[in-house]
């Protein structure tokens, strides 16, 4: 999945945009979902801190994949 059919996905889904980040960088109190090397990471941050939950990676797969 690429970065922009992500982004169709969360738009069509109606998520909010203050919620979630697609983008490098540290948005505060947001679900980061980035594309490095060919993955993708999940990640909440808060306060410059990223929180890796794999649990909450594959909760967010779970629901775009569906």
């Amino acid at each position: 999945m690429t970065k922009a059919e992500l982004q169709e996905i969360v738009t069509r889904e109606k998520i909010k945009p203050a919620c979630y980040s697609l983008e490098e960088g540290e948005a505060d109190e947001t679900l980061c979902l980035i594309h490095e090397h060919g993955r993708w990471y999940v990640y909440y941050c808060e306060r410059g801190r990223r929180t890796c939950d794999q649990a909450l990676g594959a909760a967010c797969a779970a629901r775009l994949l569906r």
